[in-house]
Formats: structure tokens, sequence, C-alpha cells
């Protein structure tokens, strides 16, 4: 907090981070406004934006359903991130398991559900896991792109085609996303118009720490290329 303070930070905008409750109060301890981006969060204390992940989602699965496919796994993301918990439950609702509440995930093994952390090389180890249990899918939603491209790289080390013989689809849409072969399918999150808005909500709370807090709600955009 002293450093914090020395340095004379006016404000901070922290942008989905993995220690972002840590340093949310740190900052707030110091006194020092905070925004959030990009992170699902359940506290209502701090301005935040992020994005309608549920909705998100929601659309990915619609358009996974609308291409034929109905055996689909889904590579999940951590149990504690909000956002990832969002995206687990629209997927749960979409394949008509609406019963099932996503922390009892791990009690139903039968589940075409693969935990991951959101990284490159889990996302890989997960698809493993998933197509070992259940050999029978079309398509895997990833919680993530990071998580989608390590499926992409064990799909392509096995000679597993796809989408010809398995579709993959992800969420974000980071730049690599558009790069690999064949390119992912994906929900892009509008990082730019977010950006934007979380610096405005932040000036203000620098000119007033008093003023209302505001949670704002992007809607992501599905972008179609090949991978689904």
């Amino acid at each position: 907090r002293q450093i914090l303070r020395r340095q004379s930070v006016d404000g901070t905008l922290l942008v989905d981070v993995t220690l972002s409750d840590l340093l949310t109060n740190l900052l707030l301890a110091a006194n020092i406004p905070v925004v959030l981006i990009g992170r699902g969060t359940e506290r209502q204390d701090i301005p935040h934006i992020t994005v309608n992940n549920y909705k998100g989602a929601t659309e990915a699965m619609q358009w996974i359903l609308s291409k034929g496919h109905r055996r689909i796994g889904f590579l999940a993301g951590p149990e504690h991130a909000v956002s990832a918990k969002q995206r687990l439950r629209a997927y749960l609702d979409c394949m008509g398991w609406e019963a099932i509440v996503g922390e009892d995930v791990k009690k139903h093994p039968e589940l075409p559900i693969a935990q991951t952390d959101y990284s490159f090389e889990k996302g890989r180890e997960a698809t493993e896991q998933l197509l070992r249990g259940h050999p029978d899918l079309t398509c895997i939603f990833a919680v993530n792109d990071m998580t989608a491209l390590g499926a992409l790289a064990y799909l392509a080390a096995q000679g597993i085609g796809v989408p010809e013989t398995l579709a993959v689809i992800g969420f974000d849409d980071i730049l690599m996303a558009s790069l690999v072969h064949p390119p992912l399918t994906t929900m892009r999150q509008p990082v730019y118009d977010m950006g934007v808005a979380g610096a405005r909500l932040l000036i203000e709370r620098i000119k007033n720490a008093e003023s209302n807090v505001q949670r704002l709600v992007f809607d992501p955009v599905l972008v179609v290329r090949q991978s689904c």
C-alpha cells in the first residue's frame, strides 16, 4: 500500500488478471479507485465492465446445434471464475441439463465436461481426457480461445480432422484464433469498446469517489471461421 501511495497512482484498470481479488483489495485499502474489465465478478462495490457470458455461450451453442451437432463436449474453466461459471451454465441449459448445478458437475462423470485453467497446455490435456471418456463427440466448445487452441493442437497431433471429424469453437477472439489452421470459430469480446468504457468509468471515479458504482455489460459477437 505504501508503495502504491508513493507512486501517486490516481486510479487503476484491472484487466482480467488472475490475482484481481488480491490486487483490488490492496488498491481499495490504499484509497485508489479501481475499475475491473473483462472479469465476471459478483462484487457490488466496484465499477466493472464485462461481457454477457451467458448470452454469448448460448449463442455459441445455438450455432453448434444449428450445424447439426448433438454430441457436444465442453472444456470448462476454473471453478472460482464467475465468467467460467456463466459459460458452463449456458452449456448445461442448452444441452437440456438445467437441473444440474454447475458446482455439482464433478458428481456427474457421465457428462462430456473436462476442467481447464484457461491455458493452452491444460486445454490439450483436457481434450485428451474428454475424448478418452467420450470418443463419440462431434464438437467441442471451449471456455476460452487458449483452451480451444490447446484442443486444436491435440486433435492435429492425433490426426483428427477439424471440422470434418470434430468441430471446435472458442470464446474471446484473441489474435491467434484467426492465425491457426483451421481458423477458430469463436465469440468475440468487444475489447476496444470495453476499454474505452472502463477508462471513462475510472476517470469519473477519480473525479468523484462517491459516484454510483456502474456495471456495464457488452454482448459478444459470433465470428464464424472454419473450425465449426
